[in-house]
């Protein structure tokens, strides 16, 4: 009877030692998927960090844009600004070019009809 005894209580020594066995092995993958877990955490924040510069260069580089488009259209402005008074300039030259003409065809009717009156007092 104690033969028997010890054949259980060696058969319950062993099954104890098999569960230890497969709970260590259960705790090496728990520990494994917790690494892999926090690996892929530490991509996606990665990841993450790498979009954020990414937005901020964006940001940037439209801020850049806009800046650069409000100048050409200053630049636009000025430039019509100055066709307009470009174009005002050669209106007031075209008037005062008339009234020259104007004034010379004056003069030479005088003239013509001061030649003829002194042809005639001859």
């Amino acid at each position: 009877e104690s033969e028997k005894s010890t054949d259980g209580s060696e058969k319950s020594t062993d099954e104890s030692e098999k569960s230890t066995d497969e709970s260590e092995k259960s705790a090496d993958e728990s520990e494994k998927s917790t690494d892999e877990f926090e690996k892929s955490t530490d991509e996606s924040k990665k990841s993450t960090d790498e979009s954020e510069k990414s937005t901020d260069e964006s940001e940037k580089s439209t801020d850049e844009f806009e800046k650069s488009t409000d100048e050409s259209k200053k630049s636009t402005d000025e430039s019509e600004k100055s066709t307009d008074e470009s174009e005002k300039s050669t209106d007031e030259s075209e008037k005062s070019t008339d009234e020259s003409e104007k004034s010379t065809d004056e003069f030479e009717k005088s003239t013509d009809e001061s030649k003829k009156s002194t042809d005639e007092s001859e």
